[in-house]
């Protein structure tokens, strides 16, 4: 599929490129983001404007309802009990912007959990939406400089929130074998022996992304993880093996096609509705989070680092 986009960019007007490829550079730039969704947002683009947070979206502007900011994440954090390892945490450029609450869960967990979290806070894009749309020489360039920043040995691993960012960095070749999945990798770590949760019964769905079925090959990821918690009810979002239309770039170029591969998913959602829906990847997350707002599902979206942060946060003095 990337091949043949690449041979398609290679075919475009050179203007309609050019454009193209400077849209996605400046998305691919942390510091620029909240700015470029700004003016998109204020551009009348409906298809974009229904993918953007409910809070108002300014540059500069919290881009989140629960009123966290854009504000760079701490660069490092010291654990709460005994060294257990020395982890980097990679933030990317959209993500690191619209899932600020997710990336503090994890530092708070992580730390919780023993390790000690380092964040650049340097430029970081996986290259993964070039790659995606069909630029591969900028993709290699954008992985490449990513890898550099987690090129350090004190690092026993790289770990990745968002899946298909993990996929992409996962094959630079200074990394390989160094990156994982954060989901995956809290599913299988020893937690601490004295870890206290929220037990109160709580229904979650989960949507396992493309990225994380296909390119990661862990579907079970997220479900692993949530069975570690107690009072839990955990489902599966329908027809889970089905895109659910995000798959980067593409909700903006197809979003009349993205908009019924979502709602063919949210339509069968039945009483009892879930109290949350989880999801391992960002545009996922947005995509899906404007779908229920267009249905009035009042249905949070989360990661699902978020669920395990607010069970243990609950129960803390």
């Amino acid at each position: 599929m990337d091949g043949v986009r690449a041979w398609q960019a290679q075919h475009r007007p050179s203007l309609r490129r050019f454009v193209h490829e400077k849209l996605l550079n400046r998305l691919s730039r942390p510091g620029r983001v909240a700015g470029v969704l700004s003016a998109l947002a204020n551009s009348g683009l409906p298809a974009l404007a229904r993918k953007l947070p409910a809070a108002s979206v300014s540059a500069g502007a919290r881009l989140l309802p629960d009123g966290l900011t854009t504000a760079p994440l701490p660069d490092f954090s010291a654990p709460s009990v005994p060294i257990a390892g020395h982890v980097a945490l990679f933030t990317g450029c959209i993500s690191r912007y619209l899932e600020t609450p997710a990336h503090a869960a994890a530092i708070r967990v992580l730390s919780r959990f023993g390790y000690a979290v380092s964040v650049p806070n340097e430029s970081q894009c996986c290259g993964a939406m070039h790659r995606h749309e069909g630029y591969p020489g900028t993709a290699d360039r954008l992985r490449t400089a990513s890898a550099e920043l987690f090129d350090d040995a004190r690092f026993d691993v790289v770990l990745g929130l968002a899946s298909a960012c993990t996929a992409e960095l996962a094959n630079a070749s200074t990394l390989r074998g160094r990156v994982r999945d954060l989901t995956r990798f809290l599913a299988n770590v020893t937690w601490p022996d004295d870890l206290e949760f929220e037990h109160s019964p709580l229904r979650v769905a989960v949507h396992t992304p493309c990225s994380q079925l296909n390119a990661l090959k862990d579907g079970d990821a997220a479900f692993d993880l949530l069975s570690r918690l107690p009072g839990l009810v955990v489902t599966a979002l329908p027809d889970n093996a089905t895109c659910c239309g995000a798959a980067g770039a593409f909700v903006l170029r197809e979003s009349t096609l993205a908009n019924d591969l979502v709602k063919a998913k949210t339509a069968q959602l039945k009483p009892p509705l879930p109290q949350l829906l989880v999801t391992t990847n960002t545009g996922c997350a947005l995509h899906l989070a404007a779908r229920l707002r267009e249905q009035g599902m009042a249905i949070p979206v989360c990661h699902a680092v978020q669920v395990l942060d607010r069970r243990m946060r609950e129960t803390r003095p």
